[in-house]
């Protein structure tokens, strides 16, 4: 439309507009680059915004750790397996659990893969987050190949240390959904970060995982 608008003092339109309006195949370029954001598919953005930082073999423990959750996905992609793999990783404070997480969902090249985080839910009450939740994993089952990274499991649960306190409505929506099996024909893996496991397994939420992976603080090369 911008080709057809006069550049003059005011803004006019070309009054042969009608006959010169044409959609070409640059306009469709121009679309798919500037307007279009697709609803389904991979969350590009955000796995880069944890990974902003690289990540850096110190050593074993993180060879390690990137070899053992390159079996997790092909578990996960394998058919003759169940359709559900679900691992956390937990470890300190900063020692680079979500970038591993993300990283990993990156190798995991699924063409579904969505990012759960409490910082996208900021302000929600417990039911507009457990329908946000649910709609993560509803999108998920509708790609045969699917990664969903639930970062920081404890924030998303509202846990805090003085109390205790923590939502047991999202608790339990988020127990039933890492436990639930996909459809037919469909495989999901969803890798969760924490830093309180010893809160996740007094939660029952432990038990729910196929596999955990500790990640240690390192502070120096090893």
């Amino acid at each position: 439309m911008n080709r057809l608008i006069k550049a003059s003092s005011k803004v006019e339109v070309d009054p042969e507009a009608m006959e010169k309006l044409m959609v070409e195949r640059g306009d469709f370029m121009h679309a798919l680059e500037n307007d279009i954001k697709p609803a389904f598919g991979t969350a590009a953005e955000a796995l880069e915004h944890f990974l902003s930082r690289g990540i850096t073999n110190w050593g074993n423990p993180v060879a390690s750790l990137l070899e053992d959750g390159q079996l997790y996905i092909q578990q996960a992609r394998a058919t003759e397996a169940s359709g559900l793999v679900s691992v956390l990783l937990e470890g300190p404070p900063n020692s680079g659990k979500t970038a591993l997480a993300a990283q990993l969902a990156k190798l995991s090249d699924f063409p579904f893969v969505k990012v759960c985080s409490p910082e996208d839910m900021i302000g929600f009450t417990e039911t507009a987050k457990c329908l946000q939740i649910r709609k993560y994993f509803d999108d998920a089952y509708r790609s045969t190949l699917s990664c969903i990274l639930v970062d920081n499991i404890e924030r998303l649960l509202d846990y805090g240390p003085i109390g205790p306190r923590y939502s047991n409505l999202t608790l339990q929506a988020l127990l039933v959904l890492l436990k639930k099996q996909p459809p037919k024909g469909r495989k999901l893996l969803i890798l969760c970060t924490s830093s309180r496991r010893q809160v996740l397994e007094d939660m029952e939420v432990l038990s729910a995982f196929t596999g955990v992976l500790h990640v240690p603080n390192l502070s120096q090369p090893e």
